[in-house]
């Protein structure tokens, strides 16, 4: 018999096979992994915002009810490659995420709003998120 290279039909089918599973395993998460890269960067800018309103709230016990009076920037002038502006309204701090970003994200609002424990109002301030995706 003459020696024949290859891999025959049973093989590659079964390569492909293997291949087939990994990425039904792989696309959900990189899915999900993508999401999260989007939000991070309103995230991340929110953090800073969060610091100015949280300052404002120890020094005069209110929350400030706009941008300027927290001592920032008007809310267009806050931007980043998926974030068209941020605006705070009575501490409450709404990222506006623009038409670059995949369709469930296009346009919606994230929403972070600080909350004040009652019984021990000298406490840390608790930011709670929410957004309509």
């Amino acid at each position: 018999m003459k020696n024949h290279y290859g891999f025959t039909f049973i093989e590659l089918m079964f390569v492909i096979w293997i291949i087939g599973i990994l990425a039904a395993i792989a696309i959900p998460n990189f899915i999900s992994y993508r999401n999260k890269a989007y939000i991070s960067e309103a995230m991340l800018l929110g953090g800073d915002i969060r610091k100015d309103v949280k300052e404002y709230y120890e020094y005069r016990g209110i929350f400030p009810s706009n941008n300027s009076e927290a001592g920032l920037p008007k809310p267009g002038d806050i931007k980043g490659k998926y974030v068209e502006s941020i605006t705070v309204k009575d501490g409450t701090i709404d990222i506006k995420l623009n038409d670059s970003m995949r369709a469930k994200f296009k346009g919606k609002v994230l929403r972070l709003r600080p909350e004040v424990n009652k019984d021990n109002p000298t406490g840390p301030i608790v930011w709670v998120r929410e957004d309509n995706f």
